[in-house]
């Protein structure tokens, strides 16, 4: 059986994906999320590509929102000018002062001719309320989301501040999208909530694969298991088919890897125990996201029934604990195969044929060690009177007529057991005495002529 359960296991990993490992499955994670990711660029281009027909590249587009958030994000410490200059980003300050500086050349440009005049007392407008064309507006959004999608560990900028960048370029943008009308409006409310739940997916599944090798990636994407399933199925909707087959294999692989102690130098033993063990530790939830979004017909169903093969195996194998005992243990061996092979077949028939065996037996057993039945057999059968002469008198020539530990007086062997002689003496009328050598005699009515002398 456990041959078996390897082979199946071996051959159904093959099917889902040849030669899977941690390794591979680390890089197909990696790649499955750079196809996820440029998926949602593409789709990101496309509706908001929709919002041209509605708004023209040069309608002029406000940054007050992004211009606020870029001050939040560069703030310092009130007093400590110097001191602020340790905890401010680099990259983030430059951006935030060229925005600054763009947003004055528009100002400069909106001012009419001899607005510098004292005697026109002009007042320049805030830059929160100073327009940019469009197409610049929209653009930079565009800059800020691949900054968000390639962000990783040993970015500049952490993904986090990327996005609250990106959230205020999109409210600029919804703002000339509002002032556009009620059509574009709803094309950039589309788009954007799009981009919204991409990026958050994105955020929830960046600790997986910002690790620095593939093994370290598929250790984090299959961790947590038997915690629920939410992390990787977030992971499993996030890539392609042939990834995601790619990942369920080899998580069956590592399903019946054996402990180490017990691994051979290429680490390829295979235990039955270990594989039921860890099926087990996983959670339902767990267990349907990475096997039923593989998209291979009937694969959960499939290694649900290798768990039941393996819990049978287990159950059937401490037969073998007993010391004693061959022909049960033969027995017994023989039937948890076969409830094994009636299990792995799924017919409730073979099932229900194989249970009957184990049930009558436990009836008949319960009859026959009945209180009532062990008592009937095991009382003693009052003699009558009639016999009691002859009684009195054959125990008195007890002594003369035994030969090699046998009673004349009950006719043959001894029993061994009261019950047995109990059955005896009720249907011949006989009482039952103990045997001086051992065991049980009837004593029967003998006439004294029947006697040797």
């Amino acid at each position: 059986q456990a041959k078996a359960l390897q082979q199946s296991v071996q051959d159904l990993s093959e099917r889902l994906a040849p030669g899977a490992n941690p390794t591979e499955a680390g890089e197909a994670i990696a790649r499955g999320v750079a196809t996820f990711r440029d998926n949602v660029r593409n789709t990101q281009q496309r509706l908001y590509n929709a919002l041209d027909r509605y708004i023209a590249p040069d309608a002029p587009t406000t940054a007050g929102t992004t211009l606020k958030t870029l001050d939040d994000l560069n703030a310092g410490i009130d007093g400590a000018e110097n001191l602020s200059s340790w905890f401010r980003n680099g990259k983030l300050a430059d951006l935030r002062k060229s925005l600054i500086e763009d947003l004055e050349a528009a100002r400069e440009k909106m001012a009419p001719p001899g607005a510098r005049s004292s005697m026109m007392n002009y007042q320049p407008q805030s830059l929160d309320k100073v327009p940019l064309p469009y197409e610049s507006i929209k653009k930079l959004r565009t800059l800020a989301g691949q900054e968000l999608a390639d962000t990783n560990f040993t970015s500049d900028i952490n993904r986090s501040v990327w996005s609250k960048v990106y959230a205020a370029l999109s409210d600029d943008l919804g703002g000339a999208a509002k002032a556009a009308g009620p059509q574009a409006e709803q094309a950039w409310s589309r788009a954007n909530t799009f981009t919204r739940l991409a990026s958050e997916r994105m955020e929830q599944i960046g600790s997986i694969i910002n690790k620095d090798a593939p093994e370290h990636v598929f250790k984090a994407a299959t961790s947590g298991l038997a915690d629920g399933g939410t992390q990787i199925r977030r992971l499993m909707k996030s890539m392609p088919l042939e990834n995601r087959r790619e990942v369920a294999a080899a998580v069956l692989q590592r399903l019946g890897r054996a402990k180490n102690s017990t691994q051979d130098e290429m680490g390829s033993v295979f235990s039955s125990e270990t594989f039921l063990t860890n099926l087990a530790a996983m959670s339902p939830a767990a267990r349907s996201a990475l096997f039923t979004s593989s998209g291979f017909p009937g694969l959960q169903q499939r290694i649900n029934q290798m768990g039941r093969m393996a819990s049978v195996r287990r159950e059937g194998s401490t037969v073998f604990a007993n010391p004693s005992g061959t022909a049960r243990l033969v027995g017994l061996g023989g039937w948890w195969l076969e409830l094994g092979k009636a299990i792995a077949s799924g017919s409730p028939l073979g099932i229900a044929k194989v249970m009957a065996v184990p049930t009558a037996s436990k009836l008949l057993a319960k009859a026959t060690t009945s209180p009532t039945l062990t008592r009937f057999a095991a009382d003693q059968t009052q003699a009558s009177g009639a016999m009691l002469p002859a009684a009195v008198n054959a125990v008195a020539q007890a002594p003369a007529v035994q030969s090699n530990g046998r009673a004349i007086l009950d006719g043959g062997k001894p029993f061994t057991n009261r019950v047995k002689a109990g059955f005896a003496a009720r249907s011949e009328g006989a009482v039952v005495m103990p045997h001086p050598n051992g065991g049980f005699y009837l004593l029967r009515p003998v006439e004294r002529s029947a006697l040797p002398q």
